[in-house]
């Protein structure tokens, strides 16, 4: 598998997706019983996980549960590093990956929330839970006044941002210095007509009330984001002895 996805999750926990170089379909290596990897599976933290990096995942087991039709079941001390794939391959890979539209990929299920601004899925409901597309220039990326990590649209969409590259070392505390390289960076892309790919995921469903509406869905989310001259961007602060 080759890792497009690398988010953070609650507790110190991470997920993560890619691209099957056999197949070229999407694939997101799970654990049984409903466990997540751990941080400690992330490169920075001595793991075989990170951006680029291509990984043997050992025996796999289909478990797809719509909208997770991706999902494969594995044993982590199963999972090997195999290589880390070049930038200009791993652009080949994205772009062939990439679709035009992520929302006519997951399907009509997904649709704007009643907040306005997220979009959600009913539980049980979508036609896949991952898929990349090419950003527009609209799209940005900003901090609320809560100090969350925040993908923009001028449509008013407003989704989080997951991706693991964006948060210090604890996976939860977003990094304020790569958060600002990764605006620039957007800008220069943008204004070169540069490609910027987005990777979205829907959430497992949950509820959150927060927003006013306690019904259980699958939230969208903004995964990783991946810029054509910037594709060596990877994990930071690599532990000695890792490579």
């Amino acid at each position: 598998m080759l890792i497009t996805d690398l988010t953070r999750m609650q507790n110190q926990h991470i997920c993560v997706a890619g691209i099957d170089l056999g197949s070229g379909k999407r694939v997101r290596p799970v654990l049984a019983g409903g466990a997540q990897f751990s941080l400690d599976m992330a490169r920075h933290h001595g793991g075989p996980f990170d951006i680029r990096r291509v990984v043997d995942l050992g025996e796999t087991k289909p478990v797809p549960s719509p909208p997770e039709i991706e999902d494969v079941e594995v044993s982590p001390s199963a999972i090997r590093r195999i290589r880390l794939m070049p930038p200009p391959d791993f652009l080949t890979h994205l772009s062939s990956a990439a679709i035009p539209n992520a929302q006519t990929a997951i399907g009509p299920a997904l649709k704007r929330h009643l907040n306005g601004t997220s979009m959600v899925c009913p539980e049980g409901q979508g036609e896949c839970s991952l898929a990349i597309q090419l950003a527009n220039k609209e799209f940005q990326v900003t901090v609320d006044g809560f100090g969350r990590l925040r993908a923009a649209w001028a449509n008013g969409i407003n989704l989080s941002i997951t991706d693991l590259r964006l948060y210090e070392a604890d996976g939860a505390t977003p990094d304020q210095d790569e958060i600002t390289a990764l605006q620039k960076r957007l800008a220069a892309h943008f204004s070169q007509s540069r490609a910027v790919y987005i990777a979205f995921g829907l959430t497992r469903p949950v509820s959150l009330p927060r927003t006013g509406d306690a019904t259980v869905y699958h939230w969208l989310q903004v995964n990783s984001i991946h810029l054509e001259d910037n594709l060596s961007w990877r994990l930071p602060k690599l532990p000695e002895g890792v490579s």
